[in-house]
């Protein structure tokens, strides 16, 4: 049964109102401040929200922008209810966030009709969000099952690697190998960006020796590294020290961002891995290849997997890499940018 809140300091606003639904299936809410209103929502779900806006304390203008940008209830209309009339105050009840309006005295009719209709908006919303939520359940259940298959076949080729083998048979066994291991990372990937988007990522920050992670990112790349006729230069200081980062995350953005650099650049060009201890942050670490490079246009772009672009049709592997590199950086309390390699490429900097 759709929930409608009445925020309102007067009485006998409230029976008025309460009599106008005595008939409609709906649970009615009441709050006889702005204060009480926001309470309640903290605990109540409620689907559409009727406020005055003449009330002590705090008015419905900012109650409004209080509800408008919450992002747990910033999706529930807002119907103002005001014996305002001009066209100044009405479009300030507007600009604060309000989905409609009614003036008083409330005609019945018309504010059925305006309830009615916010609730068809904030149902549909629902009905949205419901699929979105079911479709994300099912594609991480497919990503999921993927996993398993693609590891044994990693293993499988890992094994023959090692076997005797001919000069083509081995070419086509590291093709194997490396196909495997971009596909888990790209499966690691989504896994990761849906539970930060949902809030749901629980950092595991552990004392970590970069220098050695960062060697170890590079000794697994080598063979990657080998067969697209690649250079990879390492700039680590001889200074080792430990900075307090979620492994598991933080290695997968080393490689995210070595990926990238890999399907950016032509064979005999060079990557580099730059490892510096600025002061007053922990660590910057930058990959820097001599690809293509990317315009100003195309930097935004990459950095948020949502958009599509032609600009992009000829870029390999961008997207949702670089736009869960960018999460990833951010949810560790970190920042990561893109800059122009001079004469030729770009640079992917993640700072912690």
């Amino acid at each position: 049964m759709p929930a409608i809140l009445i925020v309102d300091d007067n009485a006998s606003n409230l029976d008025t109102i309460e009599s106008i639904f005595a008939h409609e299936d709906l649970d009615l809410f009441y709050a006889s401040s702005g204060l009480h209103a926001l309470d309640l929502l903290e605990t109540v779900a409620i689907d559409t929200v009727l406020l005055d806006v003449m009330m002590p304390d705090m008015d419905g203008v900012e109650v409004c922008r209080h509800i408008k940008t919450n992002p747990k209830w910033s999706c529930i209309p807002v119907i103002m209810v005001t014996s305002l009339n001009s066209k100044e105050d009405l479009a300030f009840c507007l600009q604060s966030g309000a989905d409609d309006f009614v003036e008083k005295p409330v005609n019945a009719l018309e504010l059925r009709a305006r309830v009615r209709s916010m609730l068809r908006i904030k149902e549909q919303y629902d009905d949205l969000q419901n699929l979105l939520q079911t479709r994300s359940d099912v594609s991480n259940m497919i990503i999921r099952e993927l996993r398993n298959p693609l590891t044994t076949m990693m293993l499988a080729s890992a094994v023959l690697q090692r076997t005797s083998l001919s000069e083509t048979q081995q070419k086509k066994v590291d093709q194997i190998y490396i196909s495997g291991k971009q596909a888990i990372a790209s499966i690691d990937t989504q896994l990761i960006m849906s539970k930060i988007e949902q809030g749901s990522l629980t950092l595991q920050c552990i004392d970590l020796n970069l220098i050695t992670m960062l060697q170890l990112v590079v000794e697994d790349f080598q063979v990657v590294i080998n067969n697209y006729g690649l250079e990879l230069v390492t700039k680590f200081p001889q200074e080792s020290r430990f900075i307090k980062i979620d492994e598991n995350l933080f290695r997968q953005i080393i490689e995210n961002l070595l990926t990238n650099a890999i399907n950016s650049s032509n064979t005999g060009q060079k990557i580099t891995i730059c490892l510096e201890y600025p002061l007053a942050i922990q660590a910057r670490i930058s990959v820097i290849d001599e690809g293509r490079g990317l315009r100003n246009e195309e930097k935004n772009i990459v950095l948020n997997r949502l958009e599509k672009s032609d600009l992009l049709v000829n870029i390999q592997n961008t997207g949702l890499g670089l736009a869960f590199c960018k999460l990833a950086t951010e949810a560790q309390g970190g920042k990561f940018w893109v800059t122009d390699n001079q004469p030729q490429g770009s640079i992917f900097t993640v700072e912690i």
